[in-house]
């Protein structure tokens, strides 16, 4: 199970905000705090409802609620993209091509910046 932890914050907001298990459960509109309890201990991975309802609740971006899963996704679509942009370069530049280069390489440029 270790290995299926990620770095969050979903109790530190609750927390922060002085809302329960119970609250949060009300919010999403589901029956049992079971599932906010063990996406909280770190025993099973937040389902999307859940991180998008966190995100939207306390008005935080998914990044700075998971960080490490945010920052583990970013490295494998930039290393993912440079290596699309490259092999579309090999191949006759059609418009399609082109636009497709131009995309992956708006996108590896955005997230450069990011960096800096």
């Amino acid at each position: 199970m270790e290995g299926n932890k990620i770095l969050s914050y979903f109790k530190t907001c609750r927390l922060q905000s002085g809302l329960t298990q119970k609250d949060i459960t009300f919010l999403l509109s589901i029956k049992s705090a079971s599932s906010i309890s063990r996406t909280e201990k770190n025993i099973q991975k937040p389902s999307f409802k859940i991180l998008l309802a966190y995100s939207l609740i306390y008005d935080i971006e998914m990044a700075k609620l998971i960080p490490k899963v945010y920052i583990d996704i970013k490295k494998l679509i930039i290393n993912r993209a440079f290596l699309l942009a490259k092999s579309l370069n090999k191949r006759p530049q059609t418009p399609l091509t082109k636009q497709r280069i131009a995309f992956l390489e708006n996108l590896l440029n955005r997230k450069k910046e990011e960096c800096q």
